[in-house]
């Protein structure tokens, strides 16, 4: 409590300000879960870990444009007649998009994302009878959707600073009876690397 305290009571203090020209870069882990509720014959989502870098430029003192790449691991679950099948494959996102800061340390952001699947999926659970093929996204080459996140500042000095990230993926390419949505954190170092309008150097 006394960690989180301090932090609050600082970060207007120590918080990135966003400006015309600025640009930084973020690397750090996320940990993504697929939104979907345990099932009575053992099929679960697990949370899954995963690395994460994003380059942020800013267009003025409230908005960035914003590029990210993640790799993780990712289950798809789909159902027929109350039965499921759930395959995890791994992927490589990519994400373009806007980023809205609500002051110093807070901000919002919608991206649209595509992600590429690596290799061969891995059936996980699967309660159909083996003559029966049910595919999920995760045999997919590709597939689309909208990140939505909620970004705040834990920790700022001088051209670096900790963030944590929050997101909530909407696929548009599931299939039907699909879940394919899902959840993540990032947690990641942010440098800013380029300064329009540098502090000057105290000597």
């Amino acid at each position: 409590l006394f960690f989180i305290t301090t932090l609050l009571m600082t970060a207007k203090t120590f918080a990135y300000t966003p400006q015309e020209g600025n640009a930084t870069f973020s690397a750090g882990a996320s940990l993504s879960k697929t939104n979907f509720p345990n099932t009575p014959t053992g099929a679960k989502s697990p949370v899954l870990f995963g690395t994460g870098l994003v380059v942020n430029g800013d267009v003025n003192e409230h908005g960035s444009l914003e590029i990210g790449m993640y790799h993780n691991d990712k289950v798809f679950f789909r159902e027929r007649d109350g039965q499921f099948i759930a395959e995890r494959t791994k992927w490589l996102q990519m994400t373009m998009g806007y980023r809205h800061w609500l002051n110093s340390y807070l901000a919002t952001a919608m991206d649209f994302y595509s992600t590429y699947s690596i290799g061969d999926p891995e059936v996980i659970h699967n309660d159909f009878l083996t003559n029966i093929d049910i595919d999920t996204s995760a045999r997919d080459v590709t597939e689309y959707g909208f990140d939505f996140s909620a970004q705040a500042e834990l920790w700022n000095q001088d051209k670096y600073s900790l963030i944590f990230d929050a997101k909530y993926s909407l696929s548009v390419t599931n299939k039907k009876q699909e879940y394919g949505n899902g959840y993540m954190v990032f947690l990641a170092l942010k440098y800013l690397f380029k300064e329009k309008n540098p502090l000057p150097t105290v000597k």
